[in-house]
This record gives C-alpha cells, sequence and structure tokens, in this order.
C-alpha cells in the first residue's frame, strides 16, 4: 500500500535521488533523467491532481487534463474575435482547427500547458490593461501563467514578455494627442524594451 506521506513529500518536494527511494517496484519507479529534470517533473506534478480525479486512467486524465488546458486557448480565441469580430472563421481555423493547436494543446505533456498558460495570460492582459475587468482575477492568471511559462519552457516568456510590453507601450501612446510628444515617447520606448528584453535574456 502507498504511504500517503511520501506521496505528498514526493509531489511538493524536491525531486531528488533521495526522494527517489520511496519508489517502489509497486508504485513503478520514474526513469531518472526525468525525475530529475525540474521542467519535466513540473508537468507531473500539475498533472497529479487530474490523476487523482481520473482515478489512475490515462484515457480518463488526459481528457480532463485537455479540456482543462483546452480553455486557455478558447479565452485567447475569444479576445481576438472582439477586435476581430468579421474574421471570426479565420480566428476560428487558426486557434481551433489547426493541427498544431489540436496536436500540442490536448494531451499531456510540456507543450500544453505553457501554449495554455501563453493564451491565458494574452486573454488576461487584455483584461488588465484595455478592457479593465476582472482585475484582482486577471493579475492572478497573469502570475500564475508567467510562473508556468518560466518553470516548464523559459525561452516562451523571453519572447512574450517583451510583445506584450510593446502591445500596451504602444495603444498607451497612441492615445496621446500631442504629436510632439507621441514622437519623442515611441523611440524612448523601442529602447527600453530592447534594453529590457536584453535584460530579460
Amino acid at each position: 500500500q502507498a504511504d500517503p506521506i511520501a506521496f505528498f513529500q514526493v509531489w511538493f518536494g524536491e525531486n531528488t535521488v533521495e526522494q527517489r527511494s520511496v519508489f517502489t517496484a509497486e508504485t513503478g519507479k520514474p526513469y531518472m533523467f526525468l525525475y530529475l529534470d525540474d521542467r519535466q517533473f513540473m508537468v507531473v506534478r500539475l498533472v497529479t491532481p487530474f490523476t487523482l480525479i481520473g482515478l489512475n486512467s490515462f484515457l480518463i486524465t488526459t481528457v480532463i487534463f485537455s479540456t482543462f488546458t483546452f480553455f486557455g486557448i478558447w479565452r485567447c480565441y475569444q479576445t481576438f474575435y472582439r477586435y476581430f469580430p468579421r474574421l471570426h472563421k479565420e480566428l476560428a481555423i487558426a486557434f481551433l482547427f489547426m493541427p498544431n493547436c489540436l496536436v500540442w494543446g490536448s494531451s499531456i505533456m510540456k507543450d500544453s500547458i505553457t501554449l495554455s498558460a501563453f493564451c491565458y495570460v494574452i486573454h488576461a492582459v487584455d483584461n488588465l490593461w484595455f478592457r479593465r475587468v476582472d482585475m484582482l482575477r486577471s493579475t492572478i492568471i497573469v502570475v500564475v501563467g508567467s510562473l508556468l511559462i518560466i518553470w516548464i519552457k523559459s525561452y516562451i516568456f523571453m519572447s512574450l514578455m517583451p510583445v506584450l510590453l510593446m502591445w500596451v507601450s504602444y495603444a498607451r501612446v497612441s492615445r496621446i494627442k500631442n504629436a510632439a510628444i507621441k514622437y519623442l515617447l515611441m523611440p524612448v520606448l523601442l529602447v527600453g524594451l530592447g534594453v529590457g528584453s536584453l535584460a530579460l535574456l
């Protein structure tokens, strides 16, 4: 019988060689190269609740997990649809029907989590900076989504963050009516974004 205390120690503790010793032939031992990789094991930590809900069935767990990760893609589709309602068919094809989105967003792997988090962050930034709705929830989504991306595939965050900053900055500058101030601000913002991106890298 599995030890509940050991289960929680492995789930929330550090993935070290010592922690791996609690696994037995009955529970199955994870491959060393997967277990010691923090990014790989983060997926295990995140999928564990879905596995418990799915009663340890791989098929049921995958269906529940895929449904959950799909919500991020759906939210991002809604965000772009709000700006471009006439392009609803094209957006649906790009977000919902493209094989890449279906493959990389519908199974138990790092890509499903990072793609969903990526889409959630875009949706939440739009809520925070432009629509001014669900401020608290959107802030939490931006923080949690960004952390998930950093923990699993940090290079995605490195490419996402400068683009989001550029989006927000451009939207703010475009509202300034004084043309002189606007044209003076743009180079400063571009240099600032460039320096910030390099620092992030």
